[in-house]
């Protein structure tokens, strides 16, 4: 105790304690306020310690480090040529005179499953597409599957044109799901109707789909396994779908929608992304992206912050605006930065730097525009992005076993 005071007397004098005596009885002398000041020291010491290790920890690339997988690049080409000739014929197909806009949700496990792929050589994608009922005229969804061919193969020239997406659907047996076949003819997209197979989805269309948006206003995105699957499953769609067509629509929650199974539950593990083929493409407004380089990629960054933290981006805006300084409104790029930098500080380092990358697309000199298409972006997105993502999904898989 002697050493201690000695020890005490010596700090005060160098000015290297500011507590005095009888600061420190005080908070020796009852132990259940010492215990709580002891909680809250060693919570304050580990956001320091987070936030030291976020600023001050040396700033590697993570791309020189990675090594991309042998044809990663020719296979996103693939997919993506893929999909603009099935893109490219349901634009042709869509339009009826029913008076119903035929809405189409695609599974996005069609897409991610096929990124992952090294060597793709066809396309095979599970859909939904809406229709009118001749009873009442109530809205249902029609299951289907479209297989999409890079060439054509002669015994798909022998069955039967697919002129009108409406049609066809009309025809289709109970319990059964329409199958098409996409093919290319010498750069025109040719789609064929094949025989109708049973259906996979066991949805039930007894209660409407949900939006992730939804799910995000009413607080219901909290499983964690759900938001680190969720996570990786747009960013791996992300570089499967091609800008200036699946993508022009915009690549947010809006975009994203669940269906109830046969027991009335949401399937999480099954999101779609919804389009239509029937309106001009969409153009995103300057003042929402102003100061990011690539819209989509934006727009990731913005999905994987709300996955995070179970809310709408647009619900820290006022509370943003309130305290600001500046004058003129936040852009969304302007809001998700300050969220990214406020509040992912509980989150695990590989999420926060994927969201970060996003924001940042670090991949590309300053002075240059970012495309999906360009090869450094996708190795960027798959180093700083893809990887940490799948990282936080095999954590996660690893503590429930």
């Amino acid at each position: 105790m002697c050493a201690k005071l000695e020890a005490f007397i010596q700090g005060r004098k160098d000015n290297t304690s500011t507590s005095t005596l009888r600061e420190r009885i005080r908070f020796w002398r009852k132990e259940e306020k010492r215990a709580k000041k002891v909680k809250k020291l060693e919570e304050q010491n580990k956001k320091l310690e987070r936030l030291l290790q976020r600023c001050c920890s040396p700033q590697i690339s993570t791309m020189t480090l990675v090594q991309i997988p042998k044809g990663w690049q020719a296979s996103i080409d693939k997919i993506q040529s893929l999909g603009r000739i099935l893109y490219n014929a349901l634009l042709k197909c869509w339009a009826c005179n029913c008076g119903i806009r035929h809405e189409a949700r695609f599974s996005l496990k069609s897409i991610d499953h096929s990124v992952v792929v090294a060597e793709v050589v066809e396309g095979n994608f599970d859909f939904l597409v809406r229709t009118g009922s001749s009873l009442g005229g109530t809205h249902h969804w029609h299951e289907g599957n479209i297989l999409v061919r890079p060439k054509s193969s002669i015994p798909a020239q022998q069955q039967e044109a697919l002129l009108k997406i409406c049609e066809a659907t009309q025809t289709i047996p109970g319990g059964m799901r329409l199958s098409l076949l996409i093919e290319d003819l010498q750069g025109t997209p040719k789609p064929w109707k094949l025989r109708p197979q049973p259906r996979r989805l066991k949805f039930t269309h007894a209660k409407p789909s949900v939006s992730l948006t939804e799910l995000l206003k009413a607080s219901m995105v909290e499983a964690a396994e759900f938001k680190k699957e969720l996570a990786l499953t747009v960013a791996l769609s992300l570089l499967g779908l091609e800008e200036g067509t699946w993508l022009s629509h915009g690549w947010t929650k809006q975009n994203i929608s669940f269906f109830h199974t046969a027991d009335n539950k949401l399937d999480y593990g099954r999101p779609f992304f919804s389009t239509s083929f029937d309106h001009v493409p969409a153009t995103l407004s300057e003042e929402r992206c102003s100061g990011h380089r690539n819209p989509r990629i934006l727009d990731l960054g913005i999905l994987l912050l709300e996955i995070e933290l179970g809310r709408p981006l647009e619900s820290y805006r006022a509370e943003i605006e309130r305290y600001s300084e500046d004058s003129n409104p936040y852009s969304d790029f302007g809001v998700a930065d300050h969220v990214a930098e406020r509040k992912l500080i509980g989150s695990s380092v590989d999420y926060r730097e994927a969201v970060q990358a996003c924001l940042r697309t670090p991949w590309v000199p300053g002075d240059q525009e970012v495309s999906l298409s360009d090869p450094r972006v996708r190795a960027g997105l798959y180093a700083d992005v893809i990887l940490k993502l799948k990282n936080e999904v095999e954590y996660m898989l690893r503590r429930t076993f």
